[in-house]
């Protein structure tokens, strides 16, 4: 059938485009492995079995290992996911199961798999399918409701045990990339078709009966749903929509969801980084009214003003503001400053996107450097934000740049940048008279101060709480939780309900490495480069290290960890200590690689880059609130 073909091109690109990343669809897992994952699944969260149960599924690989498993062991394991004796039990149970009817060989029938206790059909059919590579539907709540919406099987009490239900199942079932459809159906269901669903993002949107009977019913007050025919589906006139170009891993786009903008789509060109940016505020957060014609994928702007100038065009009048600005790594004063950086030619797609989309404002940051010409012998030659300036009042906006310190705004870290605005009709320099003179109050609603040091962000994450063998990362350790100590601490714990900090783990350091960082805390200043002296006795190349002040700011945070000292612990920051530094929510989780090295450094955007690239989110908050006002 057409219909049905139509359907799994649908669902297969949708998958493609739209993964989700986890240990059991990246590992090459046994039968068993996949089984024991399916059964975690069926009453928590992918992203907590994903992050929390890959060393438990790796342990018990076979039947044998988890049937000699004590039940205390297995309840000390799984109790991480808040599960308790009576998930014990049935574990247990299980595997004893398995030991005595199949020999503790996992069967491959469907009819074996369904006679041991507690795995019911969806288990069975996932096992099937995902640890047997056999053809088997996956239905559940999520991937019933997709298929009875696009086709219109209702008034069914339990969509899974219906047999209209399951013989359309089986029906769509691809002869070949079965599993890759199967987990499209149920990325679907879990991002999109939803109870209340976001139909505007949906790629079946154009041929589902539930759209289309939704549609008819238009004049609904309670309806949500947009006419197919229009490409874009923007949020109602009241709220304030905006586009995040160069959006990194997404802090200037939490501070504009924490202050009430809606965002309509993202660019990122690094993986990485979008992957941080995609969990926390698409498939989490729901932030972002994705158009139908881009995919859901990190993309290079210029590759994106090429393949869709046309859906950038008719975005004209319908954006109230496009934020962002291009990498600063050619501009930095801290890095190596290189006019020839070919990051530095994004100005031009910049200004590209700008005059296509028309926007009624903008918002643009860059480093300090972006402001300084680059040398040319004996002279300077224009800097960058004089041409983007110049470019941007061509395009008929009113422009005001400055130098903005995020230390004065609650930020503890000094960190200059130059911030731009811009706006069609009105006057931009309002923008920097309002942020000074609502930031108390803004700080104040938050129960924090203006100036805030190192120790009141991080002292709760310090290694002497308490630590815990890593639970993704063999060979490292993991900090854990104390009770919030100061108001910046609460604040920034604020909605995550983790019993352990994300990415808080704990470099290896040499013998050798801990000595040095000893010394270095009992015998430099702080928030300084170390002395030459120390840095010829232990021979030291590294240009900057810096020992921080537990009772001041931190200086500047750059992409390097090592740049940086804990201030009474001989080690350099996690992850998550940075993140905290730039104003990172807590339930915020950096996701990818920790750090990486060489050549990949102009390719790799890992988890301490992320960080060191972003605007921290509490002054992205402030800024939202007062360029509303500015509309």
């Amino acid at each position: 059938m057409i219909e049905n073909t139509y359907f799994r091109k649908k669902i297969l690109d949708f998958y493609r485009q739209n993964k989700r990343a986890f240990f059991w669809r990246l590992e090459d897992l046994e039968p068993f492995q996949i089984m024991m994952t399916e059964l975690f699944l069926k009453k928590t969260k992918a992203e907590t079995v994903d992050k929390y149960m890959y060393p438990f599924i790796k342990e018990y690989s076979s039947n044998i290992k988890l049937y000699r498993a004590n039940d205390s062991e297995i309840f000390n394991k799984i109790s991480r996911l808040g599960l308790g004796k009576q998930r014990t039990r049935g574990l247990k149970e299980i595997s004893n199961y398995i030991h005595k009817n199949f020999n503790d060989n996992l069967p491959d029938e469907i009819e074996n798999l369904l006679e041991i206790p507690h795995i019911g059909l969806y288990v069975t059919n996932a096992t099937i399918c995902f640890g047997f590579n056999k053809r088997a539907p996956i239905l559940d709540v999520n991937t019933s409701r997709i298929i009875s919406r696009y086709f219109h099987i209702d008034n069914i009490k339990d969509l899974r045990d219906n047999k209209e239900m399951q013989d359309k199942a089986k029906e769509l079932l691809p002869r070949k990339n079965f599993k890759e459809y199967n987990w499209g159906l149920l990325d679907l269901g879990a991002l999109i078709c939803k109870t209340k669903p976001s139909c505007d993002k949906c790629p079946l949107a154009k041929k589902c009966v539930f759209y289309q009977n939704s549609v008819k019913t238009k004049n609904d007050k309670q309806s949500l749903y947009i006419n197919p025919n229009i490409k874009y589906n923007m949020v109602k006139q009241s709220s304030f929509t905006y586009i995040d170009i160069f959006a990194g891993c997404g802090g200037l786009s939490l501070g504009l969801y924490k202050s009430g903008w809606h965002g309509l789509f993202a660019i990122e060109k690094s993986p990485m980084a979008f992957e941080t940016l995609k969990h926390n505020l698409i498939d989490k957060k729901k932030h972002f009214k994705w158009p139908i014609w881009l995919p859901q994928t990190s993309q290079d702007i210029n590759e994106i003003l090429v393949n869709y100038e046309k859906e950038l065009e008719e975005l004209r009048g319908k954006v109230d503001m496009v934020v962002g600005g291009p990498p600063c790594q050619g501009f930095s004063l801290a890095g190596r400053r290189n006019e020839a950086d070919s990051r530095n030619k994004l100005i031009d797609s910049y200004i590209k996107f700008v005059s296509l989309v028309k926007p009624k404002m903008l918002f643009f940051e860059n480093v300090k450097g972006f402001t300084i010409g680059f040398k040319k012998k004996d002279s300077r030659g224009e800097a960058y934000s004089n041409y983007v300036v110049e470019k941007l009042r061509k395009l008929g906006y009113e422009v005001e740049g400055r130098i903005i310190d995020y230390s004065e705004f609650g930020v503890p870290q000094r960190r200059k940048r130059f911030i731009l605005v811009g706006l069609k009709t009105g006057d931009p320099c309002k923008f920097f008279d309002l942020i000074v003179k609502n930031k108390v109050s803004f700080l104040k609603k938050k129960g924090l101060k203006a100036n805030n040091s190192v120790k009141s962000a991080i002292s709760d994450l310090e290694r002497i709480n308490g630590e815990i063998s890593s639970i993704s990362y063999k060979r490292f350790k993991e900090g854990v939780y104390s009770k919030p100590k100061t108001n910046y601490q609460k604040y920034i714990r604020i909605d995550c309900d983790y019993n352990l900090p994300d990415s808080h783990r704990f470099a290896n350091h040499t013998k050798k490495t801990i000595d040095k960082f000893n010394h270095i805390l009992e015998n430099c200043s702080r928030n300084k480069v170390i002395n030459e002296l120390t840095k010829g006795k232990f021979e030291l190349k590294k240009k900057c290290t810096i020992p921080l002040d537990m009772n001041q700011k931190s200086p500047t945070l750059t992409t390097l960890p090592d740049d940086y000292i804990h201030y009474s612990e001989p080690r350099i920051l996690t992850v998550r200590e940075y993140a905290r530094i730039q104003t990172f929510d807590d339930w915020f989780e950096f996701r990818e690689n920790y750090t990486t090295g060489g050549k990949l450094r102009k390719i790799e955007v890992p988890r301490y880059t992320q960080v060191g690239n972003a605007i921290p989110p509490l002054f992205g908050e402030l800024a939202g609130n007062v360029l509303k006002g500015l509309l």
